[in-house]
C-alpha cells in the first residue's frame, strides 16, 4: 500500500510553468511525481479536490 507523505504546487522559474507534485512511501521507498497543470488556479483546483476526497473518506 502507498502512503502519500505530501502534495504540493510547484512554480518551475526556468521553465516557466506549473505543476503538482505528489511524494508517496512504500516499503521504504520513496517516489516522487509530478504532474504539469496549466497554472496555479488548476493546481489550487487539484488539491482542493484530493483534500475533499481524504476527508470524506477518512469520515466515520
Amino acid at each position: 500500500m502507498l502512503a502519500i507523505q505530501g502534495l504540493k504546487c510547484i512554480y518551475d522559474t526556468a521553465g516557466r510553468n506549473w505543476s503538482v507534485e505528489l511524494v508517496v512511501k512504500a516499503e521504504g521507498a520513496e517516489t516522487l511525481r509530478r504532474f504539469d497543470v496549466h497554472g496555479p488556479d488548476d493546481a489550487e483546483m487539484l488539491i482542493q479536490a484530493f483534500e475533499d476526497f481524504l476527508r470524506q473518506r477518512l469520515r466515520p
